[in-house]
This record gives C-alpha cells, sequence and structure tokens, in this order.
C-alpha cells in the first residue's frame, strides 16, 4: 500500500475517534473503537472495522453509525484536503468477541 493511503487511512481512523466522542450519543456504558480503515486506491470508498463493548450493543451502535453516516462524511470532509472523500461503509470488526469465545471454550476444556 502506498503511503498516500496509509496517511488517508490513519487521518480518517484519528477522525472518527473524536467525531465519535464529541458529536454522537452512543448508548450507556458502551466502548466503541475503529480498529481499521481500509481506503481504496481510488479514494472512493473507505471499509471502517468497528469494534464493540459489550458485544451485546454492536448492532445496535452501527445502526447509529449508518443512521449518521452522512454527518460523520461531512466532517470528515470538512477537514480532508483530497479532491475525494471516500464513502464510509461501516462493518463490525467481531475479533474481541471471537477471541473471547475462544478464551471460553478453552477455560471450558482445562478444568
Amino acid at each position: 500500500m502506498g503511503t498516500r493511503l496509509e496517511r488517508v487511512n490513519s487521518f480518517i481512523l484519528q477522525e472518527l475517534g473524536g467525531i465519535v466522542a464529541r458529536e454522537l450519543e452512543m448508548p450507556e456504558g458502551v466502548l466503541v473503537t475503529f480498529t481499521e480503515v481500509s481506503v481504496s486506491p481510488d479514494l472512493k470508498e473507505a471499509k471502517v472495522r468497528v469494534s464493540v463493548l459489550p458485544f451485546a450493543k454492536k448492532m445496535q451502535v452501527l445502526d447509529i453509525l449508518q443512521r449518521r453516516n452522512r454527518l460523520i462524511y461531512k466532517l470528515i470532509k470538512e477537514k480532508m484536503r483530497t479532491k475525494f472523500v471516500p464513502s464510509l461503509n461501516f462493518v463490525l470488526d467481531d475479533t474481541e468477541e471471537k477471541a473471547s469465545l475462544v478464551d471460553k471454550i478453552i477455560e471450558k476444556v482445562s478444568k
């Protein structure tokens, strides 16, 4: 991956954290973490991986992000200095959930 794409990925990742903290209301007791941004080479689309704790609230958080996508896009567009600003596609990053499940299975087997 070129350094330009890496800089754009990093910039969007950093901005998303601030936007969620300042602009969006998340359910009480929910931790939202953006784990990865992957921008297409033409800068028109970005896949944003989202981790949510507790896991039970993941669909609720994903729904909030998708409903507020236009606002998030607008706020990122105001700060980006590129010809194109990628559209954001939020997807769940269930790595932590899978790791937790594996830990529980290992714990049961080792007893």
